[in-house]
């Protein structure tokens, strides 16, 4: 979508006027996909979700939240300058949901996958500080840039927000924190784990990497302890 100097939500309809490359590629495949599903008469539906803003621990220092945390983090008086811009962000785990529910429903048209909530770029920074109990001064011009979703057409499918911003920060700095403090960690899906005792005691002793277990009910207590994180499912 192009980005407003107005405070309009933008819908499936709105104006389609990307200014990146990678905007522009999004764009490119979207007209792609409904080429062919008017050539294909095999394929039943098309369903087209457009996403927002969003965020992950693994994201590179390009991406917003990323490098708004690293130029917070380097300083301990920090100064930023033309935050005055609405975002929408939604948390992965929100994006999937809606996925999902696409998916289920067999849904039929483009959709946007977005929480439908502005968010100040100066609020996320001024977040972002707080938590990382830094001092933050940002010099902002009154013009502004608005890249906001409706919603409507997601949530009459029962799709739900689990998240809001403070939220999806608080999570990205923990997972961040973790993923920059400990080795390559191996995940091990399995009701059974028993069966993995041998490779888990081999790869334990040369101290290669660490553990996370995801498992059940049934999955030993004692596994905490001994081999590193576990996750009960």
């Amino acid at each position: 979508y192009q980005s407003k100097n107005n405070k309009k939500k933008l819908t499936e309809n709105s104006k389609l006027k990307p200014y990146t490359k990678y905007g522009k590629t999004k764009l490119e495949a979207e007209n792609l996909l409904i080429s062919e599903f008017k050539k294909n008469k095999k394929i039943n539906y098309l369903c087209i979700g457009r996403i927002f803003s969003f965020t992950n621990y693994n994201q590179k220092n390009s991406f917003l939240i990323p490098s708004l945390v690293e130029k917070i983090k380097k300083e301990k008086k920090v100064k930023l300058e033309n935050l005055n811009h609405y975002r929408d962000f939604l948390s992965v785990k929100d994006i999937c949901s809606a996925i999902w529910i696409l998916m289920k429903k067999k849904k039929f048209g483009i959709i946007n996958i977005c929480s439908g909530k502005p968010i100040n770029l100066t609020d996320v920074a001024e977040i972002i500080s707080y938590k990382l109990k830094k001092d933050l001064k940002i010099k902002n011009s009154k013009k502004f840039t608005y890249l906001v979703g409706n919603n409507l057409k997601l949530r009459k499918l029962g799709w739900v927000r689990t998240k809001k911003i403070d939220g999806i920060l608080s999570d990205y700095l923990l997972n961040r924190k973790w993923l920059m403090n400990n080795k390559l960690s191996l995940i091990i899906t399995t009701i059974n784990p028993y069966k993995n005792i041998r490779k888990l005691d081999y790869i334990s002793k040369k101290n290669l990497v660490n553990f996370i277990i995801v498992g059940d009910k049934k999955t030993p207590s004692n596994f905490k302890t001994i081999y590193g994180d576990y996750l009960d499912l």
